[in-house]
């Protein structure tokens, strides 16, 4: 391709940045980009073997044709990561791939990485034509930008995270003693995802009244870590929103 084409494809892929300024991280967008330019299948994987993006649309070797969220095969992805640097035209049984059509298949592997941390691979795989040295300066480009996104995905989680730690200790700090030893009781006698609870029979149970159990509950909903619903005579329906308080609950007693 000429040096215009080359530029203007990789300003397109530049745009993916500015265009999720504001949004959650889409590798899919990015993979169907990639596909859409070098007219192949684009995959990004975790340095785990997760699957973060793909082309729905497109055809996969069987050994990478699998759900976004899913995990490819343990040996292929220990394979892909041992390639440190990208690699073209890459053999699919060279990587232990054993699908039918394989041998038709070229693949290029672009490390995708944070510092000096391996994150993932980007994965192109295309029938009966190999990859040329512009398509590899577009595959690097595009793993910064894989790079960059999940970079900033992972300070996203982490700000989150933290959210959510100040949300409860605030949460816990506003409870009397008799208040965390209520929802030490309460919380016995949930799930993860929350249950029912009858504050009669705890407060029967552990001698705590049952307004402390109520205003305890009620702190916690104000929070926004619980959600409640009364039943009537069967009780109260607890929904756990934050299901983190469970270990600090317990670090309460």
């Amino acid at each position: 391709m000429s040096s215009i084409e080359l530029l203007d494809r990789t300003r397109r892929i530049r745009s993916l940045l500015h265009e999720n300024e504001d949004n959650k991280v889409s590798f899919d967008e990015l993979c169907v980009l990639m596909g859409s330019i070098l007219h192949c299948s684009v995959c990004l994987l975790s340095a785990k073997g997760k699957v973060l993006g793909h082309d729905s649309r497109a055809i996969y070797p069987n050994a990478f044709a699998v759900a976004r969220g899913s995990f490819i095969d343990e040996d292929i992805n220990a394979r892909l990561l041992r390639v440190l640097s990208t690699r073209e035209n890459v053999r699919l049984d060279s990587l232990g791939v054993d699908d039918r059509g394989v041998l038709e298949t070229e693949a290029l592997i672009a490390p995708v990485e944070m510092g000096s941390k391996r994150a993932g691979s980007l994965l192109f795989f295309r029938r009966n034509r190999g990859f040329s040295v512009d398509d590899i300066i577009l595959c690097e480009y595009a793993s910064t930008v894989a790079s960059l996104e999940l970079i900033r995905s992972l300070t996203e989680e982490e700000e989150s995270s933290h959210r959510v730690e100040d949300d409860i200790n605030s949460a816990l700090d506003a409870l009397s003693y008799t208040e965390k030893q209520a929802l030490s009781s309460v919380f016995e006698g949930l799930g993860p995802a929350g249950g029912t609870i009858v504050a009669s029979s705890i407060s029967r149970d552990t001698g705590i009244t049952r307004s402390v159990i109520v205003n305890a509950l009620r702190k916690l909903e104000s929070a926004g870590i619980i959600d409640t619903r009364s039943l009537g005579m069967k009780g109260t329906s607890i929904r756990i929103l934050y299901p983190e308080i469970f270990d600090r609950i317990a670090l309460q007693d």
